[in-house]
């Protein structure tokens, strides 16, 4: 699984299941969303797309 954050397009894309050098899925979000990766030893992760697209330099 890939996770990219691409400022500039303002999208964050995950990419999952890789086969053969190329990942079979492929979802594009925007601001404003959040991105759910799949679930990995039995933990779940919400993300918000403005989050990882500002970086750290918004947290408060």
């Amino acid at each position: 699984m890939y996770l990219i954050a691409d400022r500039r397009h303002e999208e964050v894309l995950l990419c999952t299941r890789p086969r053969s050098g190329v990942y079979a899925s492929r979802e594009v979000f925007k601001r404003g969303m959040t991105v759910s990766p799949p679930e990995t030893r039995g933990v779940s992760v919400e993300l918000l797309v403005d989050r990882l697209l500002d970086g750290a330099a918004e947290s408060t």
